[in-house]
């Protein structure tokens, strides 16, 4: 190094940086570590003597561009990642989550906690003085084990889904609270395999936002419904959807053959649900519970019509997790939005509360 090189590391060290940057610009692993591209790199911090025994994934994260399922993907993959490198994982959702509210729900601050036990078993009060901890970042998510099974985060492979199952299977456990009341939930419905589950997405998804499925009409869920009660091999529908037109117009097509919960969030707009306002006790966190509800009587039916969407996606791993499979799966895809208005612009309007 040049007299020269060592005055601008000391006195100029964004500078230099971006120099030994470009002298290194062809090695591909310097700067799959310099930028952070690099999916297997983890660095260890220590905040005191707790756990020396236990290597803490301390898994961060909310936001408010992410519905409840986008974010629950996300965290199956993290939780990949944690399995994948024998980690304890440890969560905490942020205020950043649709679902939080500005006081504690269910005895607990933590968004996660609102719905779900700790998957380690070590509380995040725990983790943050643990000797061994390792900070979970979005590179992670990015694995090659998962992405090499995927066209992106709906369009996805029967063993992406089977993958997922497992680790949902080992870690996610529903709190005594939740658990009780999804319990009674699916008895209240009475899904089983002679039940047609159908998630319909409206409201946002009519924007035909980037990155986004594009908007399949209400109609051809309705036909394919019809197709498969025609058959003669079962003899309900469960509709859960975020949408008014939806639930007037298969009210109207399958009568009393058509259960759903009436006490959901629905909209005749195209805001989502997510970002809507109430005056009802916990609003945010019903929400979060409503979806969550909706999704695991999904994973109970025998046959699931849904367009590409979260929550489609994880009652099909929730189906995998009990090592189950739909015996009739109809996913209506017009494929994803590449070209469309970013929804950015629509997420930032709506995402504060």
């Amino acid at each position: 190094m040049t007299g020269f090189e060592k005055w601008l590391l000391k006195n100029m060290p964004r500078f230099g940086c971006a120099l030994y940057a470009f002298k290194h610009s062809s090695d591909r692993d310097y700067f799959q570590r310099a930028i952070r591209t690099d999916s297997l790199i983890l660095k260890c911090e220590s905040f005191g003597d707790k756990n020396p025994d236990r290597n803490i994934y301390m898994i961060r994260m909310g936001d408010r561009n992410n519905g409840f399922f986008a974010e629950y993907h996300k965290l199956l993959k993290y939780l990949y990642y944690s399995d994948r490198f024998r980690l304890t994982p440890v969560v905490r959702f942020t205020d950043a989550f649709l679902y939080s509210e500005d006081h504690p729900v269910n005895g607990t601050d933590n968004p996660f906690e609102y719905y779900f036990d700790q998957p380690g078993g070590i509380s995040t009060g725990s983790a943050d003085e643990s000797r061994n901890v390792f900070r979970a970042e979005h590179i992670h998510t990015m694995i090659s084990d998962l992405i090499d099974k995927k066209k992106n985060d709906y369009e996805v492979t029967d063993e992406y889904v089977k993958i997922l199952g497992d680790i949902a299977s080992r870690y996610i456990r529903l709190n005594k609270d939740t658990e009780k009341i999804i319990g009674d939930a699916v008895k209240e419905i009475g899904a089983d395999d002679h039940t047609i589950g159908v998630h319909y997405r409206g409201t946002d998804f009519k924007r035909g936002l980037k990155d986004h499925p594009r908007f399949v009409p209400i109609e051809e869920y309705r036909k394919k419904v019809s197709a498969l009660l025609d058959r003669g091999d079962y003899d309900k529908v469960f509709l859960a959807t975020d949408s008014k037109e939806a639930l007037s117009e298969f009210k109207s097509a399958f009568d009393d053959r058509l259960v759903y919960f009436d006490n959901n969030t629905r909209s005749g707009g195209d805001v989502s649900v997510a970002f809507s306002g109430s005056e009802r006790k916990d609003h945010h966190y019903l929400l979060g519970l409503e979806v969550l509800r909706d999704m695991m009587v999904l994973s109970g039916c025998g046959a699931l019509v849904a367009g590409l969407s979260q929550v489609s996606l994880a009652a099909r791993i929730t189906k995998a997790s009990k090592k189950e499979e739909y015996k009739d799966l109809e996913i209506i895809s017009k494929g994803i939005s590449y070209d469309a208005p970013d929804g950015r612009k629509y997420y930032k309007e709506y995402g504060n509360k």
